[in-house]
Formats: structure tokens, C-alpha cells, sequence
């Protein structure tokens, strides 16, 4: 019986099977998985001056940051 057992585990049709309820837990908690969204609070939003990238300035060489360290 025990060899049985141990023949049962290591047999393609038993990894299959193992693989088959792994992919249904997956799929399972795939489906759940908007539901979870719905729950958890939005992010925070990023703070403007990381949002939004600045744009290219016309006089770039005015501008401090810009200007060469001597």
C-alpha cells in the first residue's frame, strides 16, 4: 500500500493533478482579485511636482539650476 502511495505521488497523472489544483487556486484568486481592489483605499497621489514632468523651458540658461558650477 505504501508503495502504492509512493508510486502515486511521483506518477505523471499525480503531478498533473497537483498542478491542475494549483492552477485552480491561482485562477480562484484571480477572480477574487477585483473584489480586493475594490476593498483597498486608493494610493495616495503623487505629489505635483512628481506627477507631472516640467516642462522645457525657453530660456533654459536663466535658470539657476541650469547655470555651470564654477
Amino acid at each position: 500500500n505504501d508503495v502504492e502511495a509512493a508510486a502515486a505521488t511521483s506518477s505523471p497523472a499525480a503531478e498533473l493533478e497537483a498542478l491542475i489544483e494549483r492552477l485552480e487556486r491561482v485562477t480562484s484568486r484571480l477572480e477574487r482579485l477585483p473584489q480586493l481592489r475594490a476593498r483597498t483605499p486608493t494610493p495616495p497621489a503623487l505629489p505635483r511636482a512628481l506627477a507631472r514632468r516640467p516642462r522645457r523651458c525657453h530660456h533654459r540658461h536663466r535658470h539657476s539650476r541650469f547655470q555651470r558650477k564654477l
